[in-house]
């Protein structure tokens, strides 16, 4: 049965994955980077760090259909600013001129349809 899942799931991240992308270029923005990311209800969040090499506007960006899932996206900056969205489906956070240095990010899921729900999460820098 994984192998079934594993073809779906793949299928919906490429296709929210290629609309993340595309919107992300439309306003300016070229993704630097993405990570394919999966929790459930509850799970513990899931932490990572960017490191952003100059300064200039970022934008955070978590991709997912409007399923059930309600997650929230917690960006914090080098100097411990933290900026935070909760969504239903893929929303963005904007941080304008932000800062060189190292970038966490937090995704916690409040609501999740089921086990392993996928989402990527998609960094994109000002062009």
């Amino acid at each position: 049965m994984a192998p079934i899942y594993y073809v779906v799931s793949a299928t919906v991240i490429a296709q929210v994955e290629a609309d993340v992308r595309r919107t992300m270029v439309h306003n300016g923005f070229s993704p630097k980077e993405r990570d394919l990311l999966s929790t459930w209800s509850g799970g513990e969040p899931v932490t990572e760090t960017y490191e952003c090499r100059e300064g200039g506007d970022l934008q955070f960006v978590l991709g997912f259909e409007d399923q059930g899932a309600r997650l929230r996206l917690t960006v914090t900056g080098p100097d411990g600013t933290p900026h935070e969205e909760t969504g239903t489906k893929t929303f963005r956070i904007d941080v304008p001129d932000a800062s060189p240095g190292q970038w966490q990010y937090t995704i916690t899921p409040l609501e999740v349809p089921y086990r392993n729900f996928p989402f990527p999460l998609t960094i994109g820098k000002k062009r």
